[in-house]
């Protein structure tokens, strides 16, 4: 794996969750964008089918994890 192949730090049903973190990274300077973004699609009864994920360099993995579990711990 190269250190800036995109790694996924984050999954997520709902856009606007995945679109919040994904923006919470960027104001941190961690670069950061969500995959899938564009997908629509659900199950009926089931809800949303498509899991939105934000996206960052491999090198930036670690960093982008720990500001996730900080904020998660809030």
């Amino acid at each position: 794996m190269k250190q800036d192949d995109p790694e996924c730090v984050f999954r997520s049903q709902n856009f606007h969750e995945a679109a919040l973190v994904r923006e919470m990274l960027e104001a941190a300077g961690v670069p950061a964008f969500l995959f899938d973004s564009n997908a629509v699609g659900s199950v009926a009864v089931f809800g949303p089918a498509v899991m939105f994920r934000v996206m960052v360099a491999a090198s930036n993995k670690d960093s982008a994890l720990k500001l996730i579990a900080e904020k998660e711990e809030k």
